[in-house]
This record gives structure tokens, sequence and C-alpha cells, in this order.
């Protein structure tokens, strides 16, 4: 344990430039809105991470910190008169320390957007869909892990964009509230990800196409701390992958439940879900093609405590679970987590020290090599 914490020490103290342009940006946070006037707004506004792992029994792992997040988003404003107001937004990843070997160089999300406080909010454009605005989002909670057994960010392209569960591209959606229950529903246009390649068999079609996609969630605020969710999606797809040049049905359908209690400083949240051709093979141990499961499982769950008056900003204790199942074979992947988490500087720094072990199993039930990780984490809210 002394070793361990030398090490986050010895990290920490590398990593100590991003520390020092962090707090040197903190006074720039009050420029995020670059202009105002009674009708418009343009905002700035992003966030700088960086994280070290140290993954347990693997000797090669260098721990060096890499970006872990890092974006910068611009928002415009406008007020139209009689309640209606509209935006525009656009969000892109940006690796921090300019790693050529890293993809981190992508649009998150890019959206125009219609609200009114009684009519609800229409958006259009690559999103973050309602299946985890409304429930899967309540276990989003982990500083470096987590999310692995929801499918919000699986799937056949980056981030959950192709089946929609996750920053769904192409999509439209609605959001209300009415009363103590808040609705959106969300649909995805078509979209062709096919191609032709030739090789010794001739031409044969490759690729998948997506004919659209259906989303619904609903939370339901049974009391100022208790709320329950759910969410149902669907996807029609045709799989050119699975047999080249032969069209597969591989429609995505799947469902969510949540439940969450916030009693004082306490944060307590659970959710399940059930997965039909979402999952991707290769998240197990033991499968050699990359193709979607036919059925998996997940739940995931999140208890965390925020101590007061013990420094500056907040301390958060959290532990959960993370499980996800094939529903064909005895793979599973448990990751059990825990942390501490120090937000400061009005919520806009956060320093974390996380921990994880697992007790997954691969194809056959054997216990694969590995056996959690260590990291720490600091960000910066600008």
């Amino acid at each position: 344990m002394k070793r361990l914490v030398a090490c986050v020490l010895a990290r920490l103290y590398q990593c100590g430039f991003v520390i020092a342009v962090i707090s040197g940006a903190s006074g720039a946070a009050s420029a995020a809105i670059v202009y105002e006037s009674a009708d418009n707004r343009l905002i700035v506004s992003g966030r700088l991470a960086t994280a070290s792992i140290w993954r347990h029994d693997v000797p090669e792992d260098d721990h060096d910190p890499r970006d872990y997040g890092s974006r910068i988003r611009g928002i415009a404003e406008h007020v139209f008169g009689n309640g209606w107001s509209g935006l525009v937004l656009s969000e892109w990843a940006f690796d921090a320390y300019q790693d050529n070997a890293t993809s981190n160089r992508f649009k998150r999300e890019q959206y125009a957007g219609l609200s009114h406080p009684r009519y609800g909010t229409v958006l259009a454009g690559k999103q973050y869909s309602v299946w985890y605005d409304l429930v899967a989002s309540w276990t989003d909670y982990f500083s470096i892990n987590g999310l692995a057994a929801q499918g919000t960010f699986g799937g056949r392209r980056l981030a959950g964009a192709f089946e929609g569960i996750g920053r769904a591209d192409r999509a439209v959606s609605y959001r209300n509230r009415f009363g103590n229950l808040n609705v959106g529903v969300m649909w995805q246009a078509p979209r062709n990800a096919r191609r032709e390649e030739t090789g010794a068999a001739g031409t044969q079609t490759r690729g998948v196409q997506r004919d659209r996609s259906l989303q619904a969630a609903a939370a339901w605020h049974l009391a100022p701390s208790l709320s329950i969710a759910g969410a149902i999606a669907h996807s029609d797809i045709d799989d050119y992958d699975e047999t080249p040049g032969t069209r597969v049905d591989a429609d995505m359908t799947a469902g969510l439940l949540g439940l969450r209690w916030t009693p004082g400083n306490w944060y307590l949240a659970a959710i399940g879900g059930t997965y039909h051709n979402l999952i991707r093979a290769p998240s197990f141990t033991g499968y050699r093609r990359d193709r979607a499961l036919d059925i998996a499982h997940g739940t995931e769950s999140v208890a965390a405590y925020r101590l007061e008056n013990i420094a500056p900003g907040s301390v958060q204790l959290y532990t959960g679970l993370n499980a996800l199942f094939d529903g064909h074979s005895a793979a599973r992947n448990v990751t059990f987590i825990q942390g501490i988490r120090w937000v400061f500087f009005d919520a806009r720094a956060i320093v974390a020290f996380e921990h994880t072990e697992t007790d997954d199993r691969d194809t056959d039930g054997q216990t694969p090599a590995g056996d959690g990780q260590t990291g720490v984490l600091l960000r910066y809210n600008f």
C-alpha cells in the first residue's frame, strides 16, 4: 500500500503541469460567456482531463498519464419570445497531450434545438439519447471506470452512435416534463455504412445499414429524493459482415430499468438491462469473431456519500458494481469499484483516486488474466 501511495504521488507530481494549467485557467471560467445581449448569448466551455492508470499484474504497463476525455464546446442561444428559445451546440473531443497514437479527435455532439417551458424541447443532430439522459446517466457517477454493463457506449460505432443508445447520430428527439414525470422519445434517420470489397470470392458487400431507430424513456419522481425510470430502444439493422455478401437481419432491441434515491448526503442508484444484438462479442474473453451477441444482461449500481466541512469544496466517497453477463455462455465481466473524489474551485476542479477489482470469466467459465486497476484523475471544467 505504501508503494501504491508513493506511485500515486509521483504521478500527481508528473502531472503537475496540468494542475498549474487548470489553476491558471480558473480565472477564465467567468469569461465562458463570450457574447451576451437581450436576446442572444454565445458560450464557450469544455474540459481538460488527464489520468494515470496502473493495471494490476501487467508488467509492460507504463502507467503514463494520458488524456481522459478533454473536450471543448460552443453554444449559441437565441430568445424568440412567447417563451420560445433556440440553441445550436457543437462539441469536439481533443487529445490534450497531442498523442498521434490516439483517436481522441472527433465530434462528440452537434445539434440544433427549440425549447419552451410548457411544450418541451426538440433537438436535431448528434446528441445524447433519451436512454442515457433519463435512465443510464444515473449510474454514470464514477471518475475513471463504469458504464461497462449498460450498453450505452457500445455497439458497432464509437460512443453508441449507430444504434443510438449513446450519442446518437442523425437523431431527432423530444423531451418534456409533466408534473413529476419526465418523458423523452427519439428517432434516428437511416444510415448506410455498407461498402463493396473485391477479393478472391469476387466483389462482396460488407458493412452495416441502419434503416431507422426508435427510442422512448421516462423517469417518475415519486418524491423529492426517490425516482424510478425505464427505457426501451429498437434499431432496424442489416448486417453484411456476419456472412460477406449476404444480408443478415441484426435488429437491436434493448431495455433498461433504474432506481435512484438521494437522501441527505447520500447518492444511491441502480440500473439493470437486457440487450439483444447490442453488446459486441469481444467484450468477453474467449470470443474470436467481432459480432453482436444475441443476448446479454447487465447491472450497475453506485453508493456515494458526500463529506462536509473537511476541505474546501466537497469530498465524496463512493463504491459500486458493474456486471455484464453473456446470455449464451459462462462469460461475464464483473468489476467492483471504490473511490474518493475531491471537487473544488466551485465544482470546476476534480481530483479522484479510484481502485477496481474484477471477478471475470471467459466463455468456458475460466478466470482470464488481470484483476483490476488503480488510477488517479485530474480534471478541470471551464
